[in-house]
């Protein structure tokens, strides 16, 4: 399994693209152990983790 990674400026873009990722592709948000420890430097920065069914390991959306 790959890791893929989506940068977004803002919430409600990170937003959006969840929901397009989910009705298209059936990814949906986790709160599983995240497979790799990312540093948040800011208040405002978020890291957000998703995942399909057949993935062991969630993938990753900023």
């Amino acid at each position: 399994m790959a890791l893929s990674i989506i940068i977004c400026e803002g919430r409600t873009d990170a937003i959006l693209i969840s929901y397009f990722l989910n009705k298209k592709y059936g990814v949906r948000f986790t709160q599983n152990d995240p497979p790799v420890k990312l540093p948040v430097k800011d208040k405002n920065q978020i890291i957000n983790w998703y995942s399909t069914k057949k993935d062991s390991k969630p993938a990753i959306a900023m």
